[in-house]
């Protein structure tokens, strides 16, 4: 016979997107002596219901981040050993175990007992030691319909006909392919995109592609739903090919979209903001510069404003860019950037003392700033800026090997200047 806890963990499993659960077991676990995980889950709980660049959760990001990581409660974490599974490093959505690494499917049995009624699990990091006979008893495993994101590694054609031909995760919305190199792999998109499976995908990304399959992976996502994430990582993407990528209908609604290591230079900037998606706050461009020609030869640049009335940008990531290749001030100068709030600039070197940040725009606004690996140049920009920092500037994060040892005894007044919001990792 089953206890309340386990009574209240199978209503949880049984409405994974109800929050009225959740806060009635943290009660129950308050009640029994668990107040702090109880603390936890409802802490969780409230920052879920916030943007990743709203305050209260960058402070939690980068000065709770072990409670944030919730390392002092894997003791809640039921035991997995020895059947093929693992938590992974962040297990944790909304205060319960939730994501799962799955390293083979041949113990999938084990799995399923241990956690059916335990665990909401929303995300399966799936890797490529299965049988085909295995990726369908797997599919069809009650245990998968929490499951709201799947991650697939190794060649992904299998599963995408298995999830278009079998009913399993019924609540899927999140799909991210590894690796989309393989023969055939655009027409097995297409088909699993036209799938009901497919038709209910909310994000979709994509990672690892060849120059050549460019074309055929436009094609198959023009079959795509309407996306409010989309990954293109590595596939090859030029800027002769984003007039054809910005248009397709399931990009038109995107809120995300990560276009990073890509050969896309300023070229593909310009593109991109002559044909801006109406809806899009996150935007990912790392290491975009490629091989494209330097700034000092290029002709392109297009005259007066391109970018159409949109949404500003809320999450700009421009990390791993060359200011000699990637024209940093004047897309930061662009009226869609003019509220930023989580800016990255990691691994960017000149690029600091080429932007000037307190005469950006988006300065007064900012709340994040990553400034990661930018080695010595990360200090001297920021020395410079001796004005009262913006109101909500919660963390400026840098690496702390990147700081030279006089960073300790040089200028006290300026480090009080900026010791409530500078991060060193």
């Amino acid at each position: 016979m089953r206890d309340q806890g386990d009574e209240l963990l199978a209503w949880i499993c049984a409405e994974p997107a109800d929050d009225v659960p959740r806060l009635i077991y943290a009660d129950y676990l308050e009640e029994h002596g668990a107040g702090d995980y109880a603390r936890f889950i409802r802490e969780q709980i409230a920052l879920a219901q916030l943007p990743p660049w709203h305050v209260r959760r960058v402070r939690v990001k980068w000065r709770q981040r072990k409670r944030h990581k919730g390392e002092a409660f894997h003791g809640y974490l039921p035991e997995l050993k020895g059947s093929g599974a693992s938590w992974t490093a962040e297990p944790w959505r909304r205060g319960l175990p939730a994501v799962l690494r799955v390293n083979t499917l041949a113990c999938w049995e084990q799995v399923e007992a241990r956690l059916w009624q335990r665990a909401p699990i929303e995300q399966i990091e799936l890797a490529a030691a299965w049988t085909l006979e295995q990726l369908r008893d797997w599919s069809r495993s009650p245990l998968l319909s929490t499951v709201r994101s799947l991650v697939v590694a190794g060649n992904p054609i299998e599963v995408l006909r298995t999830l278009q031909r079998e009913p399993g995760l019924p609540r899927l919305e999140s799909l991210t392919l590894l690796h989309c190199s393989g023969a055939g792999l655009s027409i097995a998109l297409e088909d699993f995109l036209q799938s009901p499976t497919g038709q209910r995908l909310k994000e979709l990304h994509l990672s690892v592609g060849l120059p050549h399959q460019v074309p055929y992976v436009l094609e198959a996502l023009a079959a795509a739903p309407s996306l409010q994430a989309l990954t293109l990582v590595n596939m090859g993407l030029l800027p002769e090919h984003l007039p054809t990528l910005l248009q397709l209908p399931a990009v038109q609604t995107v809120q995300m979209l990560d276009l990073s290591v890509n050969s896309l230079g300023m070229s593909g900037v310009y593109q991109l903001l002559a044909t801006w998606p109406p809806r899009l706050h996150t935007l990912k461009l790392v290491r975009i510069d490629g091989h494209s020609e330097p700034l000092s030869q290029r002709t392109c640049r297009p005259d007066g404003p391109s970018v159409p009335p949109a949404q500003p940008l809320a999450c700009l990531d421009l990390s791993l860019n060359s200011p000699q290749r990637l024209d940093f001030s004047y897309l930061l100068h662009q009226p869609v950037c003019r509220q930023v709030h989580s800016l990255a600039l990691r691994g960017c070197y000149e690029a600091l003392d080429a932007v000037q940040l307190v005469q950006l725009p988006c300065w007064p606004h900012l709340v994040e700033l990553d400034l990661r690996n930018n080695c010595l140049d990360t200090l001297r920009p920021l020395r410079r800026i001796r004005s009262p920092l913006p109101s909500k500037l919660t963390a400026v994060v840098v690496s702390d090997h990147c700081l030279p040892g006089r960073w300790q005894s040089r200028s006290p007044s300026w480090q009080r200047h900026w010791q409530a919001v500078l991060v060193k990792e």
